[in-house]
């Protein structure tokens, strides 16, 4: 066994005390980042194998600092407040802040109603014409845990009390396929000029197959081929362990064949799920025997040449 370190620094300064975990030589682990008050990680895990006693797992921290942002009301194309607004600022310590848009009479919102501030980029402006009905199409993908996150908003402009639907306004993205099925899914509606109507369409993750297949002569005792398994898009996919060794044979490993020409490669006993199967080879190639021939006398038992 070896040990490992686990470090959480910012700077050249520690903020938490070490962890030290003990572990096969060759594992490859995988390290959540800690909550430190007043600090916040730039990665949220870390995975990578052991191979040395003492190696290191170092998590990178940011010190959290307040900031300050703003949010404008304007009207299209100006500079000039919707009437009845003021200019709003807050001060947070958090990496980004969701604002949301407000409404004022006699005018509708024209830019997306949810927008990001951060640090780089503090003022948000949301932009707002006499009132007209719009609608907005979200699209949700699917993440690797299985849950949907908002990826982008497509703002339209439309006569009050129109039929709309998202006919021809999907966003279709590698990976990724439009999903009709799922319940939350918002496919047409009527504006309204008192309120925006928001239509909503789901993309799931593209599913493959991982199979694996001994190429060659199998010889007698050799384990079956790891069952085949299905992987998202992009999932980190672990390759199944080697077979037991057979005597008299050596395993050449699990090999990516498809897909070819080096478009995919293992890297820690793990590769990225591209959209489309995966098939690993390997193949049992018999081991060099060696062997020596003594030349007896058949009567005497004796040797009568030097053995070869």
């Amino acid at each position: 066994t070896v040990t490992y370190t686990v470090k959480y620094m910012c700077g050249d300064v520690a903020i938490a005390d070490a962890k030290q975990q003990t572990v096969t030589r060759n594992s490859t682990v995988s390290e959540p980042a800690e909550t430190v008050e007043g600090y916040y990680p730039e990665t949220l895990s870390i995975s990578a194998m052991i191979t040395k006693d003492g190696q290191e797992i170092i998590f990178k921290y940011r010190a959290v600092q307040s900031w300050t942002y703003t949010v404008k009301y304007l009207l299209e194309g100006t500079e000039r407040p919707v009437p009845g607004s003021t200019v709003e600022t807050g001060t947070t310590s958090d990496q980004n802040v969701m604002i949301t848009f407000k409404t004022f009479e006699g005018y509708t919102l024209k830019s997306d109603p949810v927008q990001k501030a951060t640090q780089d980029e503090p003022e948000v402006i949301f932009y707002y014409v006499p009132k007209t009905a719009i609608y907005h199409v979200q699209h949700w993908y699917e993440r690797l845990n299985g849950e949907f996150g908002l990826r982008c908003i497509d703002t339209f402009n439309t006569a009050s009390g129109q039929l709309v639907t998202t006919e021809g306004k999907e966003r279709l993205v590698d990976g990724f396929t439009l999903d009709t099925s799922i319940p939350e899914t918002v496919a047409g509606g009527t504006t309204n000029i008192q309120n925006v109507l928001s239509l909503k369409l789901y993309y799931t993750r593209n599913v493959h197959n991982v199979s694996y297949v001994y190429e060659g002569t199998v010889p007698a005792g050799a384990q079956a081929a790891p069952a085949g398994s299905d992987h998202k898009y992009q999932e980190n996919v672990t390759v199944e362990p080697q077979p037991s060794p057979v005597p008299g044979y050596v395993f050449s490993g699990w090999k990516i064949k498809e897909p070819g020409n080096g478009k995919l490669t293992i890297k820690n006993g793990k590769f990225v799920m591209p959209d489309e199967d995966v098939v690993l080879t390997g193949s049992f190639e018999a081991a060099e025997q060696t062997y020596q021939v003594r030349y007896v006398d058949e009567d005497t038992k004796t040797d009568i040449l030097p053995m070869s």
